[in-house]
């Protein structure tokens, strides 16, 4: 059957797929399998991992019933749930999990995550662009696997999502570290379950997981036989920058609008344009065809009077999130700015991870590196940090903020 996984062993980079089709099931491990609830409290070694850890251990196991039919079917499987500890006890633990399937084919696969991490994928999807018809990986006999990247992150909680980023060891998880050593621990655990390590291993990922993909590629490239790589989160320093844009614009006082003001303003930008096509079924198909005045929602005198209308304030924020904004420099890519989000012609501003979230932004950081004995310098918004020259790159105080 054929294949298109791009081959990862020795080569630095890969291309991204965008369609794939899994190697076909076969050839099932020989060694006499453990009991799923063998498994539970299993100490993981701290040597058992590629990199630096304290060990770790196996918090839950459960038996999971045969589910579905035809194509969604699912065999039964052990899903293991396990914590790998940090060597800085201010560091979260990295949380994973692994299905182990009764029928298990010899391979195995990793999953990667999505924008900022913090939560595990789950183990039952299929792989990016894959044949719903051909059975997701599970149901096909791999054993499969993920982890939280280092940090967990409440789906509600997307305004704070980078707070984790202050800690060294947690930065290093989510840029990399996390996936060798989920990986790593997924390996031992997939060894004690059926008495042999998989013949074949891939990860799959797009977005930040298309990221990973490309991470394991090029620092491990023995660990993985394939990788696919979708819609790689990759060189996103304008995104980032607007990111920050975005936080200016919504910590003006009065400026963020509530859930309630946030599904007016996308109940009556749909109401205004999405016929313009034709037919009404909640697609704006001429996005660039709609143009919203969000005045149309204006409270009497332009004061907050609850979620049934915008403030000044308010309008005005919406608005400049919806406008491109310059930077007033150009960056290495060439970008000088971002074209903004499209709020007013039919984006929605609750979408999770995409929209502006539930609250206010957190309050702003103490940029002072004495502060708390940083490593890393910290720059007020749009400024980038330049290194000076000398001194240890480890240290905030050897970094100046520029603005080019």
């Amino acid at each position: 059957m054929r294949s298109a996984f791009v081959r990862a062993l020795t080569a630095p980079v890969i291309a991204v797929l965008t369609m794939v089709s899994l190697p076909a099931t076969s050839g099932a491990a020989t060694g006499p399998p453990a009991r799923c609830e063998g498994l539970a409290e299993l100490a993981i070694p701290a040597d058992a991992l590629g990199l630096p850890t304290s060990g770790g251990r196996v918090t839950e196991t459960k038996t999971v019933p045969a589910s579905g039919t035809g194509s969604g079917a699912i065999g039964e499987y052990c899903q293991v749930d396990a914590e790998l500890f940090p060597v800085d006890p201010e560091a979260p633990n990295i949380e994973m999990r692994i299905a182990l399937p009764a029928e298990w084919n010899g391979k195995a696969m990793m999953f990667g995550g999505g924008g900022y991490d913090g939560a595990i994928p789950s183990l039952t999807d299929n792989v990016p662009f894959g044949d719903a018809a051909e059975g997701v990986p599970l149901a096909r006999g791999f054993a499969v696997f993920a982890g939280d990247s280092g940090h967990q992150l409440a789906l509600n909680d997307w305004n704070y999502a980078g707070a984790f980023a202050m800690n060294d060891e947690a930065l290093r998880n989510f840029a990399a570290d996390a996936l060798k050593k989920t990986r790593d621990a997924a390996m031992f655990l997939i060894a004690e379950r059926y008495g042999t390590q998989p013949r074949r291993s891939y990860f799959a990922g797009a977005s930040s997981g298309g990221r990973e993909a490309l991470a394991v590629a090029q620092r491990w490239p023995r660990d993985f036989d394939g990788v696919i790589s979708a819609a790689p989160a990759w060189n996103a320093a304008a995104l980032d920058l607007w990111f920050g844009h975005m936080t200016q614009i919504l910590q003006r006082p009065g400026a963020f609008p509530s859930r309630e003001k946030q599904q007016l303003i996308y109940d009556r930008v749909m109401q205004s344009c999405d016929g313009d096509d034709g037919v009404r079924d909640g697609v704006i198909s001429d996005e660039a065809g709609c143009h919203f005045d969000p005045r149309v929602l204006r409270c009497p005198g332009g004061e907050d009077r609850g979620p049934t209308c915008l403030s000044d304030p308010q309008i005005k924020a919406v608005r400049d999130l919806s406008s491109p904004v310059e930077w007033g420099y150009k960056l290495a890519s060439g970008e000088r700015g971002y074209p903004g989000t499209p709020f007013l012609s039919g984006a929605d501003l609750s979408t999770p991870g995409l929209g502006i979230g539930s609250r206010l932004p957190a309050h702003p950081l103490d940029l002072n590196p004495a502060a708390s004995g940083r490593t890393r310098p910290l720059c007020d918004y749009p400024e980038w940090p330049r290194y000076n020259g000398h001194g240890d790159p480890d240290r905030a105080e050897n970094f100046t903020c520029v603005r080019s």
